[in-house]
């Protein structure tokens, strides 16, 4: 079994209003992977996601980054960054982005942990991944 999790920091009111209910989707078709093991070693897959607005604007570019492996955690994650000039294109935008985002954070993820020699069922991981992203 698997525990796939997603955290999400909105800053700004807009921000929300403008992805929330992609990120809600998301979350939701990320916690049905919970019932796959896709490792021997790795049981814990995170996101972490921002998304500037009002409040705030980020100086970071847009995307995935910093995949990392807490091999004696048994937990793997990575952060996205998604500025306001993507929701601002409205909602297709926004999904496609995150699309695109989380499949790039979860195929470094399976970089990384091919290069330490960490057990990972990559090919199962991206497809069920990717079938996911498409019911966003």
């Amino acid at each position: 079994m698997s525990d796939f999790w997603m955290s999400d920091a909105y800053v700004g009111a807009d921000a929300d209003r403008a992805v929330g209910k992609i990120t809600g989707r998301l979350k939701t078709g990320l916690k049905k992977l919970n019932a796959k093991s896709y490792s021997t070693v790795l049981k814990e897959f995170g996101i972490k996601l921002w998304v500037s607005g009002e409040i705030s604007r980020s100086k970071e570019s847009n995307g995935s980054a910093d995949a990392r492996i807490y091999a004696t955690k048994k937990m793997v994650s990575f952060r996205i960054v998604m500025n306001h000039d993507i929701w601002e294109e409205g909602p297709a935008a926004s999904k496609e982005f995150l699309q695109r985002a989380v499949l790039t954070g979860f195929q470094a993820v399976a970089e990384k942990a091919a290069k330490k020699k960490i057990p990972l069922d990559r090919d199962r991981l991206l497809k069920d991944v990717e079938r996911v992203l498409r019911k966003l």
